[in-house]
């Protein structure tokens, strides 16, 4: 809040143009001037509950990433709005809900929201899925997006990404599937609706899947494997080659999980670690993170949070493998990744994930660099971490871990 926006627009032309600009949401390095068109709207349209709960959306959907427990709330007031409109809810509930929002002040809406959720998700199958979709195909779209952008918030907020959230998170995620599977193959939103599915699928399958199944990797793995069909559907469009470099990502990062794996079982066991596993998954790792990269920079327009994601990612695991033994990329071409990174980073919007970036930037000085740059780069990390306590709290362990090895650097 508090930005400024353009004196002689109306609520109605603010509302224009943040529609537009949402469009290509995933393209914008920044969202301020979203956010500006989107407090320029507000005021005007609270009397309109479907252009409220839309506008509620894209707030969130702004926030997302930069702060989880904000964007969590935006979405959850979105959602509210449709229930109130429905009859699910009181419209009492609103006022309280809009300040916790709007004037940022979560700590009020622990325990109050969710016990309404709850109770109106425990209907999912029933009467909540009916009102919702009496509403018109439009608007049940825009809750089931509602239930999945919320799930998402929840999934990043360490606190809740338990396995005892596990119920809540199946129930959210279910409902939202079970909306987005009314809408029929004559509907224009048909087509976006089975690609929300597929978003759900490989956001949620392996990250439940988690929940239920503490270290289980290889099963999540398999639940990975619902997607494809999706993507079969749309072939090589924008949307898919995304998508198909997300997944050569995210197995990446399941063959970094087994390397750990291995390591803890290793020290466990009391044995040395089967050096031929650990080069496999290594170079698995290196291949599937390396064509992630490669697809984002041979893809016009690709989301730029992505690309610099992927670049992270293949610049990282190339550092792991060489300590591995398994010489991957040169110590100039990582360095230049890094750069790249931290270059990206500096022109974007804040985002939880930057404090990774810096510890990997401190890493590559520890490997390869200097003992002031690694501490600069894990001070900024930590104050990144403080930034957004909620979301860094898995970080704890390996900034502690990387702040011996810096103080043991000559």
């Amino acid at each position: 809040m508090g930005i400024h926006t353009e004196q002689m627009l109306t609520p109605y032309d603010h509302a224009q143009r943040a529609h537009k600009l949402f469009q290509e949401i995933e393209q914008l390095n920044s969202k301020r001037e979203l956010v500006a068109h989107l407090e320029g709207a507000y005021g005007g349209v609270q009397d309109f509950r479907e252009e409220e709960a839309s506008l509620l959306h894209m707030y969130g959907r702004c926030v997302y990433g930069g702060d989880m427990v904000k964007s969590l709330l935006f979405f959850q007031l979105s959602l509210s709005v449709q229930l109130v409109a429905r009859g699910i809810f009181e419209s009492s509930v609103l006022p309280q809900e809009r300040e916790c929002a709007l004037k940022e002040i979560p700590d009020r809406m622990k325990g109050y929201y969710f016990s309404k959720l709850d109770a109106a998700i425990e209907k999912g199958s029933g009467e909540l899925l009916t009102k919702l979709l009496e509403g018109g195909e439009s608007e049940a779209f825009l809750a089931a997006k509602n239930l999945r952008w919320l799930g998402h918030s929840l999934q990043n907020i360490d606190s809740y990404a338990q396995s005892e959230y596990a119920d809540r998170f199946e129930a959210i995620y279910g409902l939202a599937r079970r909306i987005l599977e009314r809408i029929g193959k004559e509907s224009d939103l048909y087509k976006d609706a089975q690609w929300e599915i597929a978003e759900i699928l490989y956001n949620t399958g392996p990250f439940v899947h988690g929940l239920r199944h503490k270290g289980d990797i290889e099963g999540a793995f398999e639940t990975l494997k619902k997607v494809e069909p999706y993507l079969e559907a749309e072939r090589d469009s924008f949307r898919t080659r995304v998508k198909r470099g997300q997944l050569h990502n995210r197995i990446g990062n399941m063959m970094a999980s087994l390397v750990k794996k291995e390591e803890k079982r290793a020290e466990k066991e009391g044995r040395p670690k089967d050096e031929l596993k650990m080069k496999e998954l290594l170079a698995r790792q290196y291949e599937e993170t390396s064509t992630a990269e490669e697809i984002a920079n041979s893809t016009e327009g690709f989301p730029p949070f992505l690309r610099t994601m992927f670049a992270h990612n293949r610049a990282l695991t190339a550092m792991n493998c060489n300590k591995g033994g398994l010489i991957t990329l040169s110590s100039e071409a990582i360095s230049g990744r890094i750069t790249r990174v931290l270059s990206d980073m500096e022109n974007s919007d804040d985002h939880y994930y930057h404090a990774t970036y810096l510890c990997s930037a401190s890493r590559f000085e520890v490997q390869y660099g200097t003992k002031e740059k690694a501490q600069e780069y894990l001070q900024r990390a930590l104050n990144l971490c403080i930034t957004y306590p909620a979301s860094c709290e898995d970080m704890e362990k390996p900034l502690a871990a990387l702040k011996n090895e810096i103080a043991a650097m000559q």
